[in-house]
């Protein structure tokens, strides 16, 4: 519930910075997270990105205050911080279909988006298995490629980076470090500042890491870990999305902000059983 609380408060500081200077790091910080978790939590949840809801929020009061009539577009451009009005013709147009200067006839058709809020809601729990456990340090070796504050062009990217990598002999040289007994390959998404996101395509380890890989390490730590079968990548979004709304909220625990994993099985004749790992920690 606490999360919740947070999450709204965040939504509040948006909307009442509209016409001013608007800072995602602190929406994050209201929201007790990393502007970067905040962001990829925001499009799990509402299935859109934060930079699209503040542009439709804008839009929205904008086309009311052109419609007043009572200041100028170029006026009403500058309020919504658009110094420049081809830039601020194009927002308004992408989001009602028409220019601003059209928007002012009695006849124009607008849309309206309304201020988000999120709330509990009597429904079905989706059916998630999931399990939790403790585990020490872990290792693991890998490529990596720099990932954006963005999570809808790491949503484009990080697909792409799968089908490159699995054509390069560095990927041969990550299923070699398989054990027999454990064939996972893992996909990691870590964050250490805004400059510093990275994904991994990765094996664990437990000795040297081998030349031409890189490293990464995670603190011992709670997860926990949601089992998925089917089309994973196609689940994953929605697994988050569970976790964040409904899992959350009753559990007891909150999210620990450490790198979130995504664990695939290396032959997916023998087992489509794939995984994610999140870390938790007990809400105090």
């Amino acid at each position: 519930m606490h999360w919740l609380i947070r999450f709204n408060k965040a939504l509040d500081y948006i909307e009442d910075h509209l016409t001013d200077e608007l800072s995602y790091e602190k929406a994050s910080e209201i929201a007790c997270c990393s502007p970067y978790y905040f962001q990829r939590m925001f499009s799990y949840i509402t299935g859109i990105s934060v930079s699209e809801y503040v542009r439709r929020r804008k839009m929205t009061l904008a086309a009311f205050d052109i419609r007043r009539g009572k200041t100028s577009i170029t006026e009403t451009s500058l309020k919504y911080g658009y110094t420049s009005l081809s830039a601020f013709n194009r927002a308004f147009k992408s989001i009602h279909g028409i220019s601003p200067s059209l928007a002012k006839s009695e006849s124009a058709i607008l849309n309206s988006f309304s201020k988000l809020s999120l709330s509990i809601t009597v429904t079905g729990y989706e059916g998630l298995r999931y399990r939790i456990q403790e585990k020490g340090p872990l290792s693991f070796a890998g490529l990596k490629t720099r990932m954006t504050r963005n999570p809808e062009e790491n949503f484009e990217k990080i697909p792409c980076f799968w089908q490159k990598t699995k054509k390069t002999p560095a990927y041969r040289k990550l299923l070699s470090l398989c054990s027999p007994e454990h064939e996972k390959i893992y996909g990691l998404s870590v964050y250490n500042d805004p400059k510093d996101i990275f994904y991994y395509i990765a094996s664990s380890i437990d000795g040297k890491i081998p030349s031409g890989l890189c490293s990464c390490s995670i603190k011992p730590s709670t997860w926990v870990i949601f089992s998925c079968e089917g089309d994973f990548r196609l689940s994953v979004q929605n697994i988050f999305r569970v976790f964040f709304t409904q899992w959350l909220v009753f559990s007891g625990y909150e999210y620990a902000n450490l790198p979130d994993i995504e664990v695939y099985p290396l032959d997916s004749k023998k087992s489509n059983n794939c995984e994610v790992w999140i870390a938790v920690k007990k809400r105090t």
